[in-house]
């Protein structure tokens, strides 16, 4: 007996809240999940650390999932590491009869290429709802493999810090300025959440002439992690810095292409998200450059010359304790995420 969209929709929220809760877990794939469903039996497993989730949810599935149903963020994987099954010959060997995905693949080259051989097999492919809200899931992943550079989020500065090391916690990396350094000498700027994630939050402080305190925590705090971007430092400084083990990446001429460069540089790091916690002198720098693809603010707080009418946007809680609301406006131009806010 088939679901009806609205069973099959809810399945799919079930999915896309699985692969959200792991997508730390994902970078730099993009978040997917995986849900198995039979009659009375139901199991899902998320994208971590590269396995793949259909592998994951069949191995831990409780009972036959032969004639099921499997619910997925995005198409199923076709390629094969390392000698293993690709999920769709999983899919089709566990005799899966159905396949519900939010999208196809967001692999470059891929598209629709496992949605057919599984066609091909007598595979029942429904593919397209809650398509948006896929997209707002992976949109980091999406600029990332288009352009080569980073999503990048803006947080002010006011934000509280439990919302502020939540939003480190969703992100590849953060940014901050040589002036919130000096403003905040004891934050580390570090991931506090204690939660798992695939990969180290990489730190990048913005200190053109490094001028950096080598006593203040946050270097004290290096461990593999710390990149220091300048423009015309001393030459000596930047050796002193390098000796200790510390990164120093020298940024591009400062305008929006030399900050676009820098991003792309970023980038290359495996970066896909970015999270800008800097001063407001430094988002105001990015907003006038058009850089920012996301901007947090807290209530009616604001950066100089910048409106946020008419910009898309949700509202992501209250600062705990008050009816202070915190809202994140869309400034990306992309049309797969737009169309999901």
């Amino acid at each position: 007996m088939h679901s009806t969209q609205l069973e099959d929709e809810s399945k799919l929220r079930d999915a896309l809240s699985l692969a959200a809760q792991s997508s730390a877990l994902a970078s730099p794939e993009p978040a997917n999940a995986c849900i198995l469903v039979t009659e009375g039996t139901s199991h899902g497993a998320a994208l971590q650390r590269g396995a793949d989730p259909v592998i994951a949810a069949l191995s831990g599935f409780p009972g036959d999932p032969r004639g099921g149903t499997a619910y997925m963020v995005q198409e199923p994987s076709i390629l094969e590491e390392a000698g293993r099954y690709t999920a769709v010959k999983s899919l089709l060997d566990a005799g899966i009869s159905r396949v519900v995905a939010c999208t196809s693949s967001l692999y470059k080259g891929q598209e629709g290429l496992a949605f057919e051989i599984l066609k091909q097999a007598g595979v029942e492919i429904n593919v397209g709802l809650l398509s948006a809200e896929a997209y707002m899931l992976n949109r980091a992943y999406l600029k990332w493999s288009r352009t080569q550079a980073p999503y990048v989020t803006l947080c002010a500065p006011s934000l509280p810090k439990a919302l502020r090391a939540a939003l480190r916690h969703a992100h590849d990396a953060v940014m901050l300025d040589i002036q919130s350094v000096e403003e905040e000498p004891d934050e580390l700027f570090q991931d506090t959440t204690e939660q798992e994630r695939a990969r180290r939050l990489l730190r990048f402080i913005l200190d053109p002439k490094l001028t950096i305190d080598p006593s203040t925590e946050v270097i004290a705090s290096w461990d593999h992690d710390l990149i220091l971007l300048t423009r015309n430092a001393d030459k000596d400084r930047v050796d002193a810095v390098r000796g200790v083990g510390i990164a120093v990446e020298e940024l591009a001429p400062d305008s929006r292409e030399g900050w676009f460069d820098t991003l792309r540089t970023i980038a290359s790091m495996q970066v896909l998200s970015l999270l800008v916690e800097g001063s407001e002198a430094l988002g105001t720098e990015l907003l006038n450059a058009k850089l920012v693809d996301e901007l947090i603010l807290e209530g009616a707080s604001h950066y100089k010359h910048f409106s946020t009418t008419d910009l898309p946007a949700r509202k992501l809680g209250n600062v705990e304790g008050t009816k202070i609301p915190v809202v994140a406006y869309l400034l990306s131009h992309d049309p797969h995420i737009v169309t999901s806010v």
